[in-house]
């Protein structure tokens, strides 16, 4: 059991707190990547899963705890994992790519299964499909290669390419085959640029009929990210000296237990409104 993510009693928490709540990213069956637990649920549960994540966090001496709302239709939960090193939860109302949403937390619902840790997750199929979708969401045409091998979604594909169609057909819709090209391409060890590029172009036109979606979306694409979405975007770690990097991130977010540079510990500073 040496291999037991350390994150197990909060997934498993989450799922009790929130029958809404899903696991759908970075999880891997035994998870690839220990700092980040991508999740969907609807926002009306996203308080019972916040607290749920603060009790984590006290029993296992994390912390302090940042909660961000600046990505439209996401909580990014944020915990101090070691002194720079960032642990983070994303509760996810809406996924939308290039304007266009592509699924709420009841969309997933088809693909949803208990994973064997004892937590319900997107089965891999989906997982490899959601994580596809990021390079769907990104300019240009060109593969992330040292993101997808360590993702490992060559290999979610080919566990559960019946998981790989069936989501696909409940995203993407008329453009379905292209995200199975994609997927098939990328388990070969190949890229596939056109099939990319027609979903690309897909997401666009469909979010001419979401106008208020589009935007919210070309508002946060344009306006610069908060300190606390640049670390996640940079390795999750925190840049340079801690205290400072928190005092910094107090200034527009809620913080639980943070410590200033004078020593003086501070409760829920700033509350945010969501």
């Amino acid at each position: 059991m040496d291999d037991v993510p350390h994150w197990l009693a909060l997934a498993r928490g989450l799922s009790e707190v929130a029958p809404s709540w899903v696991a759908c990213k970075s999880v891997g069956g035994a998870p690839t990547e220990s700092g980040d637990l991508a999740s969907t649920a609807p926002v009306e549960d996203w308080d019972a899963l916040t607290q749920e994540f603060r009790r984590w966090v006290d029993a296992t001496r994390l912390g302090p705890v940042v909660v961000c709302t600046h990505e439209p239709y996401v909580r990014h939960l944020v915990a101090l994992d070691g002194p720079l090193r960032l642990f983070v939860l994303s509760l996810r109302a809406r996924r939308v790519v290039r304007g266009a949403t592509l699924f709420v937390p009841e969309t997933l619902r088809p693909v949803t299964e208990l994973d064997a840790w004892g937590f319900r997750r997107t089965r891999p199929g989906a997982e490899g499909v959601i994580l596809l979708l990021d390079a769907v969401a990104q300019d240009g045409v060109e593969p992330d290669w040292p993101t997808l091998r360590a993702r490992d979604v060559g290999a979610l594909v080919a566990r559960d390419r019946t998981g790989v169609r069936q989501t696909a057909r409940l995203l993407l819709g008329p453009v379905d085959r292209a995200m199975v090209q994609l997927a098939e391409a990328v388990e070969g060890g190949r890229w596939d640029r056109r099939a990319l590029s027609n979903m690309q172009r897909w997401c666009v036109a469909r979010s001419l009929v979401e106008p208020a979606v589009m935007a919210t979306w070309v508002r946060h694409r344009f306006t610069r990210p908060c300190a606390v979405l640049d670390a996640l975007a940079a390795g999750r770690r925190v840049p340079g000296d801690r205290r400072v990097w928190l005092d910094e991130v107090s200034a527009d977010h809620s913080v639980d237990g943070a410590v200033d540079a004078t020593g003086v510990d501070r409760q829920q500073v700033v509350p945010q409104k969501l």
